[in-house]
């Protein structure tokens, strides 16, 4: 399903914001039954990316693949936690909260001329 904002943090939302030379994603969704995967389309121009990765809330990163689409990029983000502290949360974490967070960060390079 498409993901919206929200204040609600019992809801499942994504929030993203953009500095100069990255991009960065919060996605949120229920700790428990979330999927997989999450595909993540954005409306950079692929030359752009640097760098992708999923971030945990340790800070703890997985390189993403950077597919090119119509329009952008497409990122699948791994759901499962990856660091070795987190995974030890997860259990507590499905317990204890409705929604579970990571990020993602998208390295960028400076546009070139025209874009």
């Amino acid at each position: 399903p498409e993901l919206h904002p929200t204040l609600d943090g019992k809801e499942a939302s994504c929030e993203a914001f953009a500095a100069a030379d990255r991009i960065v994603v919060a996605l949120h969704l229920p700790a428990k039954d979330a999927p997989a995967t999450v595909q993540l389309d954005l409306p950079v121009a692929p030359s752009r990316v640097r760098e992708a990765a999923r971030v945990d809330i340790y800070g703890e990163t997985i390189p993403l693949a950077v597919t090119a689409v119509d329009g952008g990029i497409r990122l699948v983000v791994p759901w499962t936690e990856s660091s070795p502290q987190a995974q030890a949360d997860e259990a507590a974490v499905k317990a204890a909260v409705t929604t579970k967070t990571c990020y993602v960060r998208v390295g960028l390079t400076a546009p070139a001329a025209g874009e």
